[in-house]
């Protein structure tokens, strides 16, 4: 929904449905984009980024991509060929981002992937696994829940350029889990890695 400039609105979307897809607020989306995304950026010199979203849903993130980033491309992938978001993408697909083989040159890739799909869609771990796999920064929302968990941690070693987490407040969805902003960045050293980072207040 837009405004008479034709700015989106926060409009309060479903918690989810069967396949596990929870539409990103678009304050939160601006949020990551404004506030985390193009500090990285600018941080390494990246510019006109060719960005890849996995599960472009609502189109939250490609929305704020167009008006905070010059230049950016984006690909947007949905198993939902009618996703709206992928009306704003430079070039589209509607494949199983998890088990598709991507090509190689991207320099970010964002989103919120499928939590918990039911099968035969593959888990959110292999999701989350071939997005730090694809580009150098990852930006992942992601349940906060998923930190402590034994089976993630490799998710979050600094082997695969883990970052840090940043927490989303208030819950993104009120009826659901709380959530996290999970960081990958494989440009910085070592030594440069935090584990936490403030967090996100959207409202």
């Amino acid at each position: 929904m837009t405004n008479e400039r034709g700015q989106r609105r926060y409009v309060e979307e479903p918690v989810g449905d069967p396949l596990g897809r929870f539409y990103t607020p678009d304050p939160v989306a601006e949020l990551v984009v404004r506030d985390v995304l193009v500090p990285m950026l600018q941080a390494h010199n990246v510019s006109r980024p060719k960005i890849l979203e996995m599960s472009v849903g609502g189109g939250s993130f490609v929305f704020w991509i167009r008006q905070y980033i010059e230049g950016a491309y984006v690909h947007g992938n949905d198993l939902d060929p009618d996703a709206p978001g992928l009306k704003l993408c430079d070039r589209t697909s509607n494949v199983d981002a998890a088990r598709t083989r991507w090509s190689e040159g991207w320099d970010v890739n964002i989103g919120n992937p499928p939590w918990d799909p039911p099968a035969p869609a593959a888990p959110t771990i292999d999701h989350v696994g071939r997005a730090i796999r694809t580009a150098p920064i990852g930006l992942l929302v992601l349940p906060w829940s998923y930190g402590g968990q034994p089976t993630w941690s490799p998710m979050f070693s600094l082997e695969v350029g883990f970052e840090g987490v940043q927490p989303i407040n208030p819950r993104p969805w009120i009826a659901h889990r709380e959530a996290a902003l999970y960081r990958w960045n494989a440009h910085i050293e070592r030594r440069e890695r935090r584990e936490y980072f403030q967090p996100l207040v959207w409202r």
